[in-house]
């Protein structure tokens, strides 16, 4: 939904009945993504919490959201008069600030812990995300910046082709990793692995709904993924090393994306990106004899691609010219 059809729904569940209050707030919340925002949004913020509807009944957090409506005022509107007047009412009562919550709970969000601090700053927890916040601002704008944050992420992730429900139902099928999600008896984290499948197993009260359990189903993931690079690719480099006779002194596996593997001329090392777990072997290959073959010759030149050639054969040497002419997503 965009920005008009989330204020109207929530405009439409407030109208309603109070069960569904905290809906029609986290549907607000998102509405408030983007440069420009109309003045009703965080006027009904405001309204919220001068009425504790879904929120705590604050009128001092109602006054900065009424003061906020007012500052995206950017032509005189007899209909918009209401929000001035809200805020000439509240000023004259001179609300003072109250206690920030320690923590919140949004709906479709999560659990949402809040500090005070210089500046804002996340950080995603498993089972909640902790938010700084500087001092002076609405708490609620902790849970505006993380809808904002965790919903471009998502965005990202459609456009990549990536799966929007991560719960029972996913399946990732890659060429030398598989991921699926099951839920527990307990509330820890935990996995289990099947040859190249694995199985995550999340906590029993887990709500597949929320975005901060999605953002750690992700994390978690990742961490199998990179699990299973752990086991394979140091071994294959090793393989091919002595198949082609080129040399290394160590292997590290990094979380890079952009560029699958790299080669150190002084130490002798070579880093290789988890990654390659989504690529079929011909292309992990690929990437090795590539690697290896910096040790002969550093730069990209015909040289290079002689030894490509050379040490690796035909079928090699076309993967790796074609490595990166399939768009590979960089999370699961």
């Amino acid at each position: 939904m965009n920005r008009h059809d989330l204020f109207k729904r929530a405009i439409a569940l407030f109208r309603a009945d109070r069960e569904h209050d905290r809906e029609a707030i986290a549907l607000l919340h998102r509405a408030m993504h983007g440069f420009r925002v109309s003045p009703a949004i965080p006027a009904w913020i405001g309204w919220a919490h001068k009425n504790g509807r879904g929120v705590p009944k604050d009128e001092f957090t109602a006054l900065m959201w009424y003061r906020r409506a007012v500052k995206e005022l950017r032509y005189k509107d007899p209909n918009e008069e209401w929000i001035k007047n809200r805020v000439q009412r509240l000023e004259a009562r001179n609300p003072q600030p109250q206690p920030t919550p320690n923590e919140v709970y949004e709906w479709g969000l999560g659990r949402v812990v809040i500090k005070r601090g210089e500046q804002y700053d996340y950080r995603l927890h498993d089972t909640y995300a902790e938010v700084s916040l500087p001092t002076g601002w609405s708490y609620d704008l902790a849970i505006v910046r993380l809808w904002s944050t965790l919903e471009e992420r998502e965005a990202k992730r459609e456009k990549d082709n990536l799966p929007t429900r991560l719960d029972e139902s996913l399946k990732r099928d890659y060429p030398l990793f598989q991921l699926r999600i099951e839920r527990g008896r307990g509330e820890q984290f935990g996995h289990r692995k099947t040859d190249i499948c694995y199985t995550l197993i999340v906590p029993r009260s887990t709500r597949f709904e929320e975005r901060i359990t999605r953002e750690t189903i992700i994390r978690h993931g990742l961490r199998l993924m990179k699990m299973a690079a752990e086991e394979y690719l140091p071994k294959r480099l090793k393989e091919l090393s002595e198949r082609v006779g080129l040399g290394y002194t160590q292997c590290r596996i990094s979380h890079g994306h952009k560029t699958l593997g790299s080669f150190y001329n002084k130490s002798k090392h070579i880093d290789l990106s988890y990654h390659l777990m989504k690529r079929t072997p011909i292309q992990v290959d690929a990437v090795i004899v590539h690697e290896l073959c910096h040790g002969v010759e550093f730069n990209h030149n015909n040289e290079f691609y002689y030894a490509m050639e050379r040490y690796g054969g035909a079928a090699i040497a076309r993967a790796d010219r074609h490595l990166y002419d399939q768009h590979v997503p960089t999370e699961i």
